[in-house]
């Protein structure tokens, strides 16, 4: 990845206490499943950006300001760019398959003036690439957040500018079992993570999955332990 000052980083995630909490993949009675897929989702994600040479901002539930969805994160971008930086690229800890992304081409376009988003499968968006001159705090807030419409009206909004957006690939991100299962069946998830959610699944004394889509995916049913394997360096 390009090492550029002036672009930045936005981690825009709960802890991963908080976010087991507030997302339940598997049954109520699952709390440790939940918190080790969340904190292995966080450390992945928590990585991959330390590793790229650009600086890091956490935003996470105790740092946050604002009421809304929208208002916390456009309160995020606000805050990075008051430190000077002309484009800051956003992303959550929901999406396994970021390690696939190619982020020379994400840079190259904000050097470029132009902004970038990351859609997901159900229209939401996994990474939101900003320029400082494409940012408006009042429209970016009140964008339809965490429904099923924000990727056009987020394109609606960018499409205003002079040099328009770039969109990625899409990818899956993880907000139910559903969801977990589809990125196990796709070609995207790296064999570190596919070999945890495996492992992690078939832990469960009452797997989730029947018998027909655990042998889809390759997962047996043994009970390891829910450490994960280590991280790739």
């Amino acid at each position: 990845m390009k090492r550029k000052t002036n672009i930045a980083l936005l981690f825009f995630s709960r802890t991963p206490k908080a976010e087991a909490s507030a997302k339940s993949w598997f049954a109520p009675n699952h709390g440790p499943a939940n918190l080790q897929l969340a904190s292995t989702l966080f450390r992945q994600t928590q990585n991959l950006l330390e590793q790229s040479g650009m600086p890091v901002f956490h935003f996470h539930e105790g740092n946050q300001e604002g009421g809304s969805f929208g208002e916390k994160i456009s309160h995020a971008f606000e805050a990075v760019f008051t430190k000077g930086f002309e484009a800051v690229i956003a992303v959550g800890n929901d999406t396994p398959e970021l390690d696939n992304l190619d982020w020379d081409r994400v840079v190259d376009h904000l050097q470029q003036g132009r902004s970038v988003v990351g859609p997901t499968h159900r229209h939401g968006t996994y990474l939101i690439g900003l320029t400082k001159a494409a940012f408006d705090f009042h429209t970016f807030a009140t964008l339809p957040w965490q429904t099923y419409g924000l990727f056009d009206a987020m394109a609606a909004y960018l499409n205003r500018q002079p040099k328009g957006f770039y969109s990625l690939a899409i990818l899956h991100d993880i907000n139910t079992l559903d969801d977990l299962k589809a990125v196990l069946e796709s070609n995207g998830l790296s064999a570190y993570l596919k070999s945890f959610f495996r492992l992690l699944i078939g832990s469960l004394p009452d797997n989730p999955f029947n018998t027909q889509n655990l042998l889809s995916t390759g997962v047996t049913y043994q009970s390891p332990s829910l450490r994960a394997p280590p991280l790739p360096l």
